[in-house]
């Protein structure tokens, strides 16, 4: 039977033996730092961005944007005064790419292994210096033992059984003011006779990620006769006669997080020209989901600003672009 009477005692035990902070009331833990994605939807859809002192798994098709919000990140990282490591596995970084994103290519350190095991040597000797750390990609590097073996050996499962040792090694060092985002792709998995597509790396990879976010592609936009980007807008002719898209949209689902409310949905539509997300898109959709606007056919009314109507979308995205308590009064709503 449980004496709750020797609970002082053995509090000062476990105390004695591993440290004053190895056992703690719930109310004496801070909140999870994070790093901000700068756009109100996926902030939303992640409680706030990266969480600090965990890994978080981007995963999807090709092309669905997993390297460009990675980049995102690690820009909004270096403003907050951190620095950011880039581990590129698949050798597909240009500097001039991620710039455009915003990341600053002058202090962003970039690292080129191919071998798993690589990755996890450097990996753990980097964490003690850099804060922020973008593995591109997981089914890019291979490990060592089938590296040294024959073509025509086939090591089933030895590279989800690599990985997975390597994050449990880097999860007993990784310190609060360390960040890791594993970038991974799209598989054909089979389950009796029904298939369907997961992420490679093992279950291991997707059990222990704090935050899975899901990614995929979604339609080309268009500058549309307001000048801001739309699936409607007017199609530009290229070279080859074909449509010349001006941006796309994103879709991503928060499959899962240890950090806050999981399922929960973002769009993100980003300008090719600028390297931007179209942030006063978002700021519209939430005016309208939280009713803080009034639709009514082509007019909007906005709400406790007496009788102030604006026309269309193009009319609310100028309102919110000129009205900064207005953008607030949305922004507060959303947090």
């Amino acid at each position: 039977m449980v004496d709750h009477s020797k609970l002082d005692d053995v509090l000062s035990r476990i105390r004695k033996a591993y440290g004053k902070e190895a056992v703690q009331m719930g109310n004496q833990k801070s909140e999870v730092k994070r790093i901000p994605f700068h756009d109100i939807q996926l902030d939303w859809a992640t409680g706030g961005g990266v969480p600090m002192g965990r890994w978080s798994h981007f995963y999807g098709p090709e092309s669905a944007g997993k390297s460009l919000l990675s980049f995102k990140i690690i820009a909004h990282a270096q403003e907050m005064g951190m620095t950011a490591a880039y581990y590129d596995v698949e050798k597909t970084f240009v500097p001039s790419w991620a710039a455009k994103m915003g990341v600053n290519v002058d202090t962003l350190h970039i690292l080129r292994p191919t071998i798993i095991e690589e990755v996890g040597t450097q990996l753990e000797a980097m964490m003690e210096a850099v804060n922020v750390h973008v593995i591109d990609s997981i089914p890019a590097a291979i490990p060592m033992d089938e590296l040294a073996g024959d073509l025509e050996q086939w090591h089933m499962g030895l590279g989800a059984r690599t990985w997975n040792k390597l994050l449990r090694r880097v999860q007993h060092t990784m310190e609060e003011d360390n960040a890791i985002i594993l970038i991974n792709q799209l598989r054909t998995a089979m389950a009796g006779r029904v298939t369907y597509e997961a992420p490679t790396g093992g279950k291991f990879l997707r059990h222990e990620a704090a935050l899975s976010l899901e990614l995929k592609k979604g339609p080309r936009l268009y500058y549309n006769k307001h000048g801001f980007l739309s699936p409607e807008g007017d199609k530009t002719d290229s070279a080859t006669k074909d449509d010349q898209p001006d941006g796309i949209e994103f879709l991503s689902k928060t499959a899962k997080s240890k950090v806050g409310v999981p399922l929960r949905n973002a769009r993100m539509r980003l300008n090719f020209n600028t390297g931007s997300f179209d942030e006063l898109w978002s700021l519209a959709m939430f005016a309208n989901y939280y009713e803080l606007v009034e639709r009514n056919g082509a007019w909007y009314s906005i709400l406790g600003n007496g009788n102030t109507k604006v026309q269309g979308e193009a009319g609310l995205r100028k309102y919110i672009s000129e009205n900064p308590e207005f953008e607030n009064m949305i922004r507060e709503k959303v947090i």
